[in-house]
């Protein structure tokens, strides 16, 4: 039986363990340091699309000292990398994403974006309702049951850690699809696929006593390798920086090369 290439989508590394925070940091946590210029461009072609593995049953990672990079692991995706994706890389500081405008999207951009991506998600944890879709950039039309999908798929069933960062993905069918207009040309996408990077960090404010958090590439492309990457880059940057890092992301994004006839081909082929 051949693989569906819309099937649901599993990424994983071994589990790593965080480094410690510098007490150091803590004093200079009042001052916001500008956002970094980012890079989230593919690196060579292979980037650009990856074979999706079957839907994983989340599991804790069996070798916490494995290496995801290794020969003999690097020709072909394992059990083990269909697992969600830890990052050690823990933030000494989470950006209240409310504290400021974001400027929108210049029109004359956003068909570039669209070529990649349709919006940035922003999910939070509602301790009333559960997850909820805090933000979209740039906003798209959806129904009420669409975005309460979108929110709880942007959530892991569960977490492999008490502090952290993981990325998975997932994919959804819309109940109204979404439009855009592209050099003049209307698309319809009836199927989204998320790319979704999730924060969880104690916060003594909170009731539940942890701050849960998502951002996540919302696009009609079922790219894994290429979006795994830029999502796993993106995501621990707008944590720390919050919304400017979302602008200045898309705007990265649109700057990525347009091979009409690479991307004409593998849309095809999809």
């Amino acid at each position: 039986m051949e693989e569906d290439p819309y099937g649901d989508i599993g990424l994983s590394s071994p589990f790593k363990e965080s480094e410690e925070l510098d007490p150091s940091l803590k004093s200079k946590s009042a001052r916001r340091a500008p956002p970094p210029a980012i890079n989230l461009g593919p690196s060579n072609a292979s980037n650009w699309k990856a074979p999706s593995p079957a839907s994983p049953t989340v599991l804790s990672p069996t070798s916490p000292t494995a290496n995801p990079l290794s020969p003999s692991s690097s020709s072909r995706a394992s059990r083990s990398r269909t697992m969600p994706r830890l990052s050690s890389r823990l933030e000494h500081r989470v950006q209240d994403i409310f504290a400021e405008d974001m400027e929108p999207l210049q029109a004359d951009k956003l068909p570039e974006l669209n070529r990649w991506i349709l919006s940035v998600a922003v999910v939070d944890f509602d301790l009333d309702i559960g997850p909820v879709v805090a933000k979209l950039y740039p906003n798209i039309k959806l129904d009420a049951p669409d975005r309460e999908n979108i929110a709880f798929s942007s959530f892991p069933d569960t977490t492999l850690f008490d502090t952290g960062t993981q990325t998975h993905s997932f994919k959804l069918r819309l109940s109204q699809p979404i439009r855009t207009n592209s050099g003049g040309s209307v698309r319809e996408y009836e199927l989204l696929y998320g790319y979704a990077s999730f924060l969880q960090r104690k916060d003594p404010t909170s009731k539940r006593g942890y701050l849960q958090r998502s951002v996540v590439f919302l696009t009609h492309l079922p790219w894994v390798g290429l979006f795994d990457n830029a999502i796993s880059i993106f995501g621990p940057m707008f944590f720390t920086h919050g919304s400017t890092m979302i602008q200045s992301g898309c705007l990265n994004i649109c700057s990525w090369i347009f091979n009409r006839t690479r991307f004409t081909r593998l849309c095809h082929h999809d």
